[in-house]
């Protein structure tokens, strides 16, 4: 959620950026998808806990800043913030995030390599945290639209005969933001 304040001739503009401290979606994300670094076709032992953790991490961080991203469109757009200044908070996110996160990948990456018969109900719980990663992301994207953008796509979405819940059966107003709770999830219906 966003607020903006006016004193004299200065704007300033607050805003909530999505956390991922404590957001569990991504860590078992990280059963689907080890990164054979040696090209063996083996993800146990020693060489499975680094294959894990690296692309563990690396999802872990792409997650975050991709989020960060998109939250921050609304900044850039009304000029409260320049491209190179999101871009370097994007940077701080995926920091921060792999620094916050490390030690959940990697005893996740311990466990996974030690045990691999939990991979399969690992990569089941991966592919749950797969789908709230891109209902976060889905939800985002929709915040970050312009209000041009959201009329061009209600254009299309009603040339073409599609009906999609909370954008072409509304006025299209902008939601208060991303994580308000408030803002509608466009879906086929």
């Amino acid at each position: 959620m966003s607020s903006t304040k006016r004193q004299g001739n200065k704007l300033t503009i607050e805003m909530d950026l999505p956390s991922t401290k404590g957001d569990f979606a991504p860590l078992p994300v990280t059963a689907l998808t080890p990164a054979d670094l040696n090209a063996n076709g083996s993800s146990v032992g020693a060489e499975g806990v680094l294959e894990f953790s690296t692309s563990g991490l690396g999802i872990y961080c792409a997650y975050a800043s991709l989020l960060t991203y998109l939250t921050l469109q609304e900044a850039v757009t009304c000029g409260a913030m320049t491209e190179a200044q999101r871009w370097g908070q994007v940077g701080q996110t995926a920091w921060a995030t792999a620094k916050d996160s490390a030690v959940k990948v990697v005893a996740l990456s311990t466990v996974l390599a030690c045990v691999p018969a939990l991979l399969p109900v690992a990569s089941i719980a991966g592919v749950v945290g797969l789908g709230f990663m891109g209902v976060r992301l889905t939800k985002a994207f929709y915040s970050a639209l312009t209000v041009e953008q959201r009329a061009n796509l209600r254009n299309a979405a009603n040339e073409a005969g599609v009906k999609l819940k909370g954008l072409t059966d509304q006025s299209g107003d902008k939601p208060e933001g991303y994580g308000s709770g408030n803002e509608p999830l466009p879906s086929f219906g």
